[in-house]
């Protein structure tokens, strides 16, 4: 349930931005879902999932639904969209990773028993 209320968000935040041609609402929500995402030990690769999961829905639906001259364009605004949400998350990420390391990761397991651990 929790799930398909973030795919919601995700989806009506990506509607706004293209209808409205303004990406800001939707970097800021990319943002504070990176940052709370890597505070409960997510990895980049699971937040990202849900970007690319509407995406290929959103194009599916464009597919369904439009003429075939309309869907460059639609296709094109979509991926924009959603394009600049992913690299904003990314980037948000990518940037907490660098100031406190990754707290999920503890690799000690795989060198117990060798000369190094």
């Amino acid at each position: 349930e929790v799930r398909r209320e973030r795919l919601a968000a995700l989806y009506d935040l990506t509607v706004r931005a293209v209808g409205e041609r303004n990406l800001s609402p939707l970097l800021r929500h990319a943002e504070t879902v990176a940052r709370e995402r890597f505070e409960a030990g997510f990895d980049l690769t699971e937040i990202q999932t849900a970007f690319n999961v509407l995406e290929e829905r959103i194009w599916s639906a464009l597919v369904a639904n439009l003429a075939q001259e309309e869907l460059a364009r639609a296709f094109g605004l979509v991926g924009t969209a959603l394009g600049a949400g992913k690299d904003r998350l990314a980037a948000t990420y990518v940037s907490l990773v660098s100031r406190g390391g990754i707290r999920s990761l503890d690799l000690s397991a795989l060198f117990r028993g060798t000369a190094d651990g």
